[in-house]
């Protein structure tokens, strides 16, 4: 028996497109999220240039939960890197993401206030993997993102700010499936959109809740997300 006629792939293009967006609900808040600063509704590297963080995720079908590190500079490059884990209400088993990220800061205002950045960023799925009885298919997918996001910290007490953010991705992901050594496999290209609101207390302490919106992608929904993240290390002035 072959992947060609394993019941998998006979569901059709709607299994394999589920993994894909799996894979990019998971994307939004594995790679990009609370990677930057302002720009995507986070606390600012001033107060400290490394960030710890973590995350969930939920859609229809799925929901996933991630741990990220970030470090960057108060205006200027920023990294991050991160690993999450899905898991299904359909599926039997659960897939891993790890993903890298980065980007560039530039201030907008003379009160540096308003941040502008654009980003790249690369995740990659393994799993899960389906137990049919006769064979196991071995699933996979990647994600490669480009976009930009804008952001603006409004003041609301001394020890709060909320920073409101928007921001939209560019993504090239293809997702395969491996049985008995035939692989077959996926290309999508999507667009994404995010916005969503950081409170940051105390310059260093964010709780950010958001929302992906894929667009052009069959089948796909929203993803809901609420990430926190904790800046550290002598601040940089």
């Amino acid at each position: 028996m072959t992947i060609a006629v394993h019941p998998f792939l006979n569901t059709g293009t709607n299994m394999r497109t589920r993994s894909f967006v799996v894979a990019l609900g998971i994307i939004a808040l594995s790679t990009s999220r609370l990677s930057a600063q302002t720009c995507a509704g986070a606390a600012a590297f001033s107060a400290g240039p490394v960030r710890a963080g973590a995350g969930l995720a939920t859609s229809d079908g799925v929901k996933s939960y991630g741990v990220n590190m970030a470090v960057g500079a108060k205006s200027g490059t920023f990294a991050s890197a991160n690993i999450a884990r899905a898991e299904y209400s359909d599926i039997d088993g659960s897939g891993t993401l790890v993903g890298i990220g980065a980007g560039y800061a530039a201030d907008l205002d003379p009160a540096k206030t308003v941040q502008f950045c654009p980003q790249v960023s690369y995740t990659h799925q393994s799993g899960p993997d389906l137990d049919f009885g006769t064979g196991t298919i071995a699933t996979s997918a990647y994600a490669i993102g480009l976009g930009g996001s804008f952001g603006s910290t409004v003041p609301v007490s001394p020890t709060l700010d909320l920073v409101p953010f928007g921001g939209a991705s560019y993504f090239i992901s293809r997702a395969s499936a491996t049985m008995d050594d035939v692989t077959d496999s996926e290309s999508q290209n999507y667009t994404e959109l995010t916005l969503g609101a950081g409170f940051v207390f105390n310059k260093t302490l964010t709780l950010q809740p958001a929302v992906s919106i894929p667009l052009g992608l069959e089948g796909a929904k929203s993803s809901f997300q609420l990430a926190f993240a904790f800046n550290f290390g002598a601040p940089k002035h």
